[in-house]
């Protein structure tokens, strides 16, 4: 039996295995509820408010899911047929056996997904963000629109891939677990960022040094000797370097997301750029004074007894820092110098940012809801899928600034210059609880943007 606005709302955490057919729940705040196996078919879910979500199994076919935030979100075997997952955050989401099928997932972020056994046939991945996403026995075929380059990655993880001539290639950020790559050639390709747990390599690889030695790593790099190694831009992620001497080593842009660096020394290493989010880290830890306040900044809920109370960034000087996915609400970040810094992920809501210098900061998949940027340098900024819901952008310098699929609902963007501004999919119209202010020449259809009704919008 289906059941009533009323028995949701009674029940609300427990909701899995029911029909919910048709029910408006745009209004009903589903953070953390438990819907799996339940029948969504014509369901209208919130865009503010879906977190940790539970919906493995769900019927969902041709359900509506654009442009929301489904990061860590668990969708194992539920079935997305035909469904609009346009400009959403799946970064790191759980899609094994998925059937997407005919789905919309253009410009949506993938980055981290697991997509083993989903069927994306004749799904719509369009500009979509795919690093390291595990393509292992995930269902791709030529109705699929997939860029080449991750078409590459999906044939080289399922062993399809007719040649082993992949000199030059742009295989950048591709998660290559469980690859046989040996007798390849991969001269001159670019491997930055590169996944390479579980790859098959052997003396018939040709390989720079360089990436070999990162491969050696990637299996294991347990109190290894790496002083003064050169692993810029290598991607770390989930390496075990407990005991591991990295004094001097060149770790600029290097993701070391995850990794373990418990007992590690890092002293002298050039970690400008590097990402901390999720690392492990002790006491025995030993980190010069910026990036250890880097990782802190990035894990601060982790370590909130390391920071004294009324924590401020005023002024700052962190122009080019990587602090992606930290959780930076409600700080005074005014006047701070974030020139070019990594800032994907992060969360600013009702933050302090007024005058601020984020000129090609990258801000994708920010939320920065309520945030006050009045008078802030975006210039060249990247803001692709950030939250900027009811943010005070007030005389904000966006020239240049990338804002598609931005959700600028309730957004103040008065005297705002958007001069070669891409707007394209961003949305505007009305919060909960005010609509977005533009310029009165300015006209957001011309844009590319895309108007929202109030009722579809609930607040997190």
């Amino acid at each position: 039996m289906a059941l009533t606005l009323e028995d949701v709302l009674a029940r609300k955490e427990r909701l899995a295995g029911l029909d919910l057919s048709g029910l408006d729940l745009s209004r009903v705040d589903l953070r953390g509820t438990d819907m799996r196996g339940s029948r969504l078919s014509g369901v209208r879910l919130p865009r503010y408010g879906l977190s940790f979500v539970l919906l493995s199994h769900a019927e969902a076919a041709g359900i509506d899911l654009s442009h929301r935030n489904l990061t860590d979100t668990f969708l194992e075997m539920a079935n997305l047929q035909r469904a609009s997952l346009r400009g959403s955050n799946l970064r790191a989401a759980v899609l094994t056996g998925c059937d997407l099928r005919e789905a919309d997932l253009s410009i949506t972020r993938l980055s981290g997904a697991i997509l083993d056994r989903a069927d994306v046939r004749g799904a719509d991945l369009t500009a979509a963000d795919t690093e390291w996403v595990d393509w292992r026995t995930a269902i791709v075929d030529e109705t699929t629109t997939l860029a080449d380059k991750a078409r590459l990655v999906w044939a080289l993880v399922n062993g399809t891939h007719e040649t082993k001539d992949l000199r030059g290639v742009d295989l950048r950020g591709a998660r290559l677990t469980g690859a046989d790559l040996r007798g390849y050639n991969l001269e001159a390709a670019d491997l930055r960022q590169v996944d390479w747990r579980e790859v098959a390599l052997d003396e018939s690889t040709v390989l720079e040094p360089k990436w070999r030695r990162v491969w050696q790593i990637a299996q294991g790099g347990e109190g290894a000797d790496l002083r003064g190694a050169d692993l810029a831009d290598a991607c770390l992620r989930y390496i075990k370097l407990a005991g591991a001497d990295l004094r001097e080593a060149d770790l600029r842009r290097a993701t070391l997301d995850n990794a373990d660096l418990s007992v590690a020394d890092l002293r002298g290493a050039q970690l400008l750029g590097a990402s901390w989010r999720g690392v492990r880290v002790d006491d025995a830890t030993r980190l010069d004074a910026e990036p250890q306040q880097a990782c802190y900044l990035v894990n601060r809920n982790h370590w909130v007894d390391k920071l004294e109370a009324g924590f401020t960034l005023f002024g700052a000087s962190l122009a080019g820092w990587n602090l992606a996915g930290a959780c930076l609400d409600l700080v005074d970040v005014r006047r701070a110098d974030l020139t070019a810094a990594v800032l994907a992920g992060v969360s600013m809501r009702e933050s302090e940012l007024g005058q601020a210098r984020l000129g090609q900061a990258d801000l994708r998949d920010g939320d920065l809801s309520a945030a006050d940027l009045t008078r802030a340098d975006l210039t060249s900024s990247t803001l692709r899928r950030a939250f900027l819901v009811d943010a005070d952008l007030i005389a904000a310098d966006l020239t240049n600034a990338d804002l598609r699929c931005a959700d600028l609902c309730g957004a103040d963007l008065s005297g705002a210059v958007l001069t070669g501004a891409n707007l394209t999919g961003a949305l505007y119209g009305h919060s909960q609880y005010q609509a977005t202010t533009l310029a009165a020449d300015f006209d957001p259809a011309v844009a590319g943007m895309v108007f929202v009704a109030g009722e579809d919008n609930a607040a997190d």
